[in-house]
């Protein structure tokens, strides 16, 4: 997994909290769930879990509820993100 994507999509404080909000959680959580837990509209988190998704943080469940959405590393279909030394950057 490329860990640059990953970083930036972090980088993104609301996208962090979310992130946060979903490492926590014992079960998947609707974005409906996660919009309340932050105290945001569903609105504003979803283009943030799509984000998430573009960049292999998040799976999203489709056949149990459409907005439900857990952190794929956790559940092992990713890698944690966050693990292992990072690349050498490029001095070019």
């Amino acid at each position: 997994m490329d860990r640059l994507p990953v970083f930036k999509a972090l980088g993104d404080n609301t996208r962090y909290a979310i992130y946060l909000e979903l490492a926590r959680a014992s079960r998947p959580l609707s974005t409906a769930d996660i919009a309340d837990a932050l105290d945001l509209h569903p609105n504003t988190v979803r283009p943030h879990l799509d984000r998430m998704r573009e960049v292999g943080l998040l799976d999203v469940d489709a056949d149990t509820e459409p907005s439900a959405a857990d952190l794929a590393w956790a559940r092992g279909l990713v890698e944690d993100p966050c693990a292992g030394p990072l690349p050498a950057s490029d001095p070019g």
